[in-house]
């Protein structure tokens, strides 16, 4: 029970990181000027956001299963 509610924290810790990530990335392309090194750190943060959805994602099915 207790590594289950481990197992939830960090799904959410997960989620809420990669929200905010691809939140910040999102408002980075739309004000940034589209130079090479915002659109690398640009990139950099939508991938970041998405892998920590993904792992968020990976937590809970495999506390599922």
């Amino acid at each position: 029970m207790r590594e289950l509610k481990m197992i939830n924290a960090r799904t959410l810790r997960y989620a809420l990181v990669g929200l905010v990530t691809l939140v910040a990335a999102r408002r980075l392309s739309d004000t940034a000027e589209q130079r090479l090194l915002t659109a690398v750190l640009d990139e950099g943060l939508f991938i970041g956001g998405w892998v920590f959805l993904w792992e968020a994602v990976s937590l809970r099915l495999e506390a599922t299963v």
